[in-house]
C-alpha cells in the first residue's frame, strides 16, 4: 500500500494511517484532523472482541485507556489488596503493530494504575499528491499514563488519569501532556447493572512541523466523551453479560458499540460484539481461557474491502 505525504502537516498522515490501518476502526470525517489517532484503538483483547463497548465493562490494568475509575475494584478485597499486569500484542493489516503493558496495585477501596500503549509500522512508501515517490518513512506512537481511581460511595467509582503522548512520523515528532477521567455506578436495587461514563484525551494541541520545515496547524488530541452501560446475569448456571456504548469523538457523528460475553465453562469466555456505523469493520469476536490466576484472551476483527483482519492476544495475571 503506497501513502501519500501531506502537503501541509505529517500530523494528518498520521492520524489517517492510523485510523484506516490500525486496530478496530476509528471515525474520520472530511476536513477534521486529530493527532494521536491509535488513541482511538482498543486497549486490549477482550475489549476489541467485545467491539470496543467497554466503558461499563472496564475492571482489569486496561481500564486506564478506557474508564479511569475501573482501576478500582468493584467488589472488596482483602487486606492485601491485589495486583494485575496485563500484556498485548496487536497485529493489524499491512505493518501496523500494537503493544500495551499495564498494571494495577487496588486495596480495599482504591487503586493505583501504570500504563504504557504503543503503536508502530514498519517502512512505508511515501509519495507526494502526484504520485511521485519520497521515500520510505515509518509512524511510531506512545502513550504512557499513571492513575489512581476510588470507591467514594457504595457501588459508585471515580477515577482519573495524568498522561504524556508522542507521535513520530518520517523524523518529525510532537508530543503533550493528556488527562482522562471517568465513573463507575452499579446500583444495588439492580443487582448486574453497571453505568459507566468517560472524557478521555483531555489536554492541549500538538504543532508537527511541515515539510518545509515552517511549524504546522495546531493538531488537537482525540478528545472523546463516552457511555454505556453493562449488565450479568445467569441463564441456568451460565453466566453471561451484555454490553453497550455511545461515544464521541469530538467533530464526529455518534457511535454506537455492543458485546456479548458467555462463559459456558469456568475457565472459558466466548465473546462477540458489533460496531454501528463503521465503514472498514463491524463483526468483532474472541474467547479468553483462564487457568488459575492468569487468563489469556483473543480478538478477531475482519475488515471490509479485502483489507484483511486484526489479531490481538493478550495474557493477564492477578496476584
Amino acid at each position: 500500500m503506497r501513502l501519500c505525504a501531506p502537503s501541509r502537516s505529517l500530523a494528518a498522515l498520521a492520524a489517517l494511517a492510523a485510523v484506516l490501518l490500525g486496530g478496530v476502526a476509528a471515525p474520520v470525517a472530511a476536513g477534521t484532523t486529530t493527532g494521536f489517532a491509535f488513541l482511538n484503538l482498543p486497549a486490549g483483547a477482550r475489549a476489541a472482541a467485545l467491539g470496543g463497548a467497554y466503558t461499563a465493562l472496564a475492571d482489569d490494568p486496561t481500564a486506564a485507556f478506557w474508564n479511569p475509575a475501573g482501576i478500582a475494584a468493584a467488589a472488596p478485597l482483602g487486606p492485601g489488596g491485589e495486583v494485575a499486569v496485563t500484556g498485548v500484542h496487536h497485529e493489524s493489516i499491512q505493518n501496523f503493530r500494537q503493544d500495551l503493558v499495564a498494571a494495577t496495585w487496588r486495596r480495599a477501596g482504591d487503586g493505583l494504575s501504570l500504563a504504557v500503549n504503543s503503536h508502530y509500522t514498519g517502512q512505508l512508501d511515501g509519495t507526494d499528491a502526484l504520485g511521485n515517490p519520497l521515500g520510505a518513512f515509518g509512524v511510531s506512537d506512545f502513550a504512557i499514563a499513571g492513575g489512581y481511581a476510588a470507591t467514594v460511595a457504595p457501588g459508585a467509582r471515580l477515577g482519573g488519569t495524568l498522561g504524556w503522548i508522542s507521535e513520530s512520523i518520517a523524523g518529525t515528532s510532537a508530543s503533550t501532556l493528556t488527562f482522562s477521567l471517568g465513573g463507575l455506578y452499579a446500583p444495588a436495587s439492580l443487582a448486574g447493572l453497571t453505568l459507566g461514563a468517560a472524557v478521555r484525551q483531555l489536554g492541549g494541541s500538538l504543532r508537527f512541523a511541515t515539510v518545509d520545515g515552517a511549524e504546522g496547524d495546531a493538531v488537537p488530541q482525540p478528545l472523546t466523551v463516552a457511555g454505556g452501560a453493562s449488565y450479568a446475569a445467569l441463564a441456568g448456571t451460565v453466566p453471561w453479560l451484555v454490553s453497550g456504548e455511545l461515544s464521541q469523538l469530538k467533530g464526529e457523528d455518534v457511535e454506537a458499540r455492543a458485546g456479548l460475553e458467555v462463559r459456558p465453562a469456568t475457565a472459558l469466555a466466548l465473546r462477540a460484539g458489533w460496531m454501528f456505523g463503521q465503514d472498514a469493520a463491524d463483526f468483532t469476536a474472541g474467547a479468553g481461557i483462564t487457568m488459575r490466576n492468569v487468563t489469556f484472551d483473543y480478538a478477531f476483527v475482519p475488515y471490509h474491502d479485502d483489507l484483511g483482519s486484526s489479531h490481538r492476544a493478550g495474557l493477564t495475571a492477578r496476584f
